[in-house]
């Protein structure tokens, strides 16, 4: 009697109607579209679904890339804006006394 350990067969890989290109998970498709609007929630939803396509392997890896690089650089800008209306803020009122 032998032990053979075999490693569970990975998920079947849906296909899209023309059976030729994966598909596409939401979840990147919704991370993508929400970094425009709400970056840092793009941002958790593209890691989220990231995660998801390495499990279920679905389409849609590059969308998560590009929400994942467009989220960050949004952030780091809007840390970079509110830093300069801070400053500004902060000058315009220290002269004024």
């Amino acid at each position: 009697m032998s032990d053979d350990v075999r490693p569970a067969p990975a998920a079947p890989v849906e296909y899209s109607a023309s059976g030729r290109y994966p598909v596409t998970n939401t979840l990147a498709i919704v991370a993508f579209v929400l970094v425009f609007v709400v970056p840092v929630a793009g941002i958790v939803l593209g890691y989220v679904a990231r995660s998801e396509i390495r499990k279920t392997k679905q389409g849609g890896h590059k969308l998560v890339v590009a929400a994942l690089a467009l989220g960050w650089i949004f952030v780091i800008f809007q840390l970079m804006f509110f830093a300069t209306w801070i400053s500004l803020f902060v000058q315009a009122f220290a002269h004024g006394r």
